[in-house]
């Protein structure tokens, strides 16, 4: 995507902070690295019987922390008035 900012300051210079910080967030990068793209068919279907066990593992403990963080949350908003 590519777009434009355009900023009028005065003589006081009043808006260099803003411009600063627009022109630190145009330069982060949004999306995934080339090496992460070429990454994710692998995840998605791995290769091998190893890897399978692997990310099917991973996915285990995440799905388990998961279940235990929105256990939380709720016992948490229960509580609220």
């Amino acid at each position: 995507r590519v777009g434009w900012l355009v900023f009028h300051d005065n003589s006081t210079r009043s808006l260099q902070q803003v411009k600063d910080g627009a022109k630190r967030l145009a330069q982060v990068v949004l999306g995934a690295s080339h090496l992460v793209q070429k990454a994710v068919p692998a995840v998605l279907v791995p290769p091998t019987l190893t890897d399978h066990t692997a990310v099917a593992e991973f996915r285990i403990q995440v799905q388990t922390i998961f279940a235990a963080q929105a256990s939380l949350t709720f016992k948490k908003l229960q509580a609220c008035p």
